[in-house]
């Protein structure tokens, strides 16, 4: 009898043991108040209320002081959690406050419910490079608006070499220095500074040809994978026009600061970007007719001289493409076409006259061109003014030295045509809108695209 009660104790003993290595529920009755990681897969896309999947109990943030928030987490175990649920080697996080745990229509979502709502990545490839008994931590500082991550991050980054790339690098990628705690820094030096604003991305390798996964980690301020033409990030210095600056992005809260080092106060210009002053000499375009829609269309546009200057104006609004002006000033000899354009992507001709002037605008950066039969020269010390509308449309004003062209006002005549351009592809040249419409018109044109029609000033009689 007691050899069978010693099986049956021993049974129970096993068995026991077993029991108690099963993960333990994780569904909402093992919640309370506080702040979670939650990852996409757990909610977005779908109705909170009557979601089919939760945060997990496991993802709760404890308090760091000063309204911050720290998981710390066993590597094995967040696999455990994520495992099958990446997004091509990503997974999306954001954070989720808890209130009531019986009553999703209480919590507080930052970053949004919806697919594509802002969201904190972490790649598989740097979450599979932790061992097993590493921590994986979370941060949050919890921000005031309930629609953004910047204050969120983790440290599953702080490993990777990032690159400040922007108009202070004029493009080109600069390595910032991984301080080891979760900060990355970089000193810039601008040469020529010519406005008070910065544009930026925080980019996660040397070059722009980079692929998924790693692209998720581009990052302009505000939201990860900022990868196109209009995902840059913007900061500005007030009055001044910055001449040394640092830069700080916090990978463990998502955050890029600047620091004013050096700086000049910004030259009287000539130009200020309000076009009240320009009366007739600013020509509306037709509304609704380009071609690519209502954000590449041009609505107003000019050209006109003083003594001193030569001005080119436009109301714009594009994605993606350039606001450009190529101009025959009749003092210069110029080129039959735009075969010399140092970027090689531009495919015009003039049906009368020659072209002697190119200027393009584009984001935050401007180029002027004085054009011969061989070459493109840049034009220096151009005034420049650019803003945007409370309608989103873009206000642009340049003026030109005519010293710089090497011509005076004496009898000039200017012939301006404006364009919203895309790119010379495999013969093809693409524009989105004209002013003055052109009888080639809009869309993809064989090249040469031929300007026919012009803004002429002085206007003639």
């Amino acid at each position: 009898m007691k050899k069978y009660l010693w099986v049956i104790l021993s049974t129970v003993i096993v068995l026991g043991v077993l029991f108690s290595c099963v993960p333990k529920p994780t569904g909402d009755e093992t919640l309370t108040e506080g702040y979670y990681v939650a990852f996409d897969f757990q909610f977005k896309g779908e109705d909170v209320e009557s979601a089919t999947t939760t945060i997990s109990p496991l993802l709760k943030m404890a308090s760091n002081g000063d309204n911050k928030y720290k998981l710390s987490i066993r590597a094995d175990k967040l696999r455990q959690i994520l495992e099958d649920n990446d997004k091509e080697g990503v997974y999306w996080w954001n954070v989720v406050r808890v209130v009531d745990p019986n009553d999703r229509s209480t919590w507080t979502f930052y970053g949004g419910t919806e697919e594509f709502d802002p969201s904190v990545p972490i790649l598989k490839e740097d979450l599979d490079a932790f061992s097993n008994t590493s921590n994986v931590e979370f941060y949050a500082d919890i921000p005031e608006s309930t629609n953004t991550i910047v204050g969120f991050g983790d440290n599953t980054k702080i490993g990777r070499e990032l690159y400040f790339v922007g108009s202070p690098t004029e493009w080109l990628h600069q390595k910032m220095t991984n301080n080891d705690d979760g900060t990355y820094e970089l000193e810039v030096t601008i040469a020529t500074p010519t406005s008070s604003t910065i544009s930026y991305k925080i980019w996660p390798a040397d070059n722009w040809e980079i692929a998924e996964p790693t692209i998720a980690l581009a990052f302009n301020g505000k939201n990860y994978y900022a990868t196109g033409d209009n995902d840059n990030g913007t900061y500005a210095f007030d009055s001044v026009y910055p001449t040394k600056i640092k830069v700080t992005f916090d990978a463990l809260y998502s955050t890029v600061k600047f620091e004013l080092k050096e700086s000049v106060t910004p030259p009287t210009a000539p130009v200020d970007g309000y076009l009240s002053d320009w009366g007739p000499e600013l020509v509306e375009d037709a509304a609704g007719d380009s071609k690519w829609g209502n954000n590449n269309e041009l609505f107003k546009a000019g050209v006109k001289y003083d003594d001193e200057y030569l001005y080119i104006a436009g109301v714009y609004k594009v994605n993606g493409n350039n606001f450009m002006c190529l101009a025959d000033l009749s003092s210069l000899n110029g080129a039959t076409d735009t075969s010399k354009h140092p970027w090689n992507n531009r495919s015009y001709t003039f049906g009368t006259g020659d072209i002697d002037l190119a200027f393009e605008s584009w984001g935050d950066g401007f180029n002027v061109w004085k054009v011969t039969s061989t070459d493109f020269t840049e034009v220096k010390d151009v005034s420049f003014a650019r803003f945007s509308t409370d309608d989103g449309n873009t206000v642009v004003e340049a003026a030109i030295p005519l010293s710089e062209l090497g011509i005076t006002a004496e009898s000039l005549t200017v012939k301006g045509a404006f364009a919203i351009t895309g790119n010379l592809d495999s013969g093809t040249q693409w524009i989105g809108d004209f002013c003055p419409e052109q009888t080639c018109g809009t869309g993809g044109i064989t090249a040469p695209a031929t300007i026919d029609a012009f803004i002429v000033y002085p206007a003639e009689d």
